[in-house]
């Protein structure tokens, strides 16, 4: 019984693999990265965003972490869901259980340069954005 158990928990698993990406333009952004274990290395620091919004879905099953680098000047509407972690969002600083932050960061040029909406849920882990 115990092994019918095991099996059928991992088999709930969806993936279990680190991501590691670094797109050169918005036609290679997926529009969600997600792994139930591991960690997500998201580096969109190299994009140049035009006038079209550009959504991206970041999940984070059973444990990880999320690290996303975004060029100076995107206008980023941030969504952060966190059961348990630590947060540094833009050089702001969170820690504790069932986080939820929302904001925008209009970069260091202020309003324009293109518009993410960054969406990331992690269940147990830490999530840093940056520029």
């Amino acid at each position: 019984l115990a092994a019918s158990a095991t099996v059928d928990r991992v088999d709930n698993i969806r993936q279990v693999d680190n991501i590691e990406v670094s797109p050169a333009a918005v036609a290679e952004i997926q529009p969600e990265y997600r792994t139930e274990v591991g960690d997500v290395d998201l580096d969109l620091s190299s994009v140049q965003f035009g006038t079209e919004r550009v959504a991206i879905d970041v999940r984070v099953g059973v444990g990880g972490n999320v690290q996303v680098t975004l060029p100076p000047n995107v206008d980023a509407n941030l969504v952060v869901d966190v059961q348990g972690g630590d947060l540094d969002l833009f050089g702001q600083h969170y820690s504790g259980l069932n986080q939820h932050k929302q904001l925008m960061n209009l970069g260091d040029d202020g309003a324009g340069g293109g518009n993410v909406d960054l969406t990331i849920d992690v269940s147990w882990g830490n999530v840093e954005v940056t520029r």
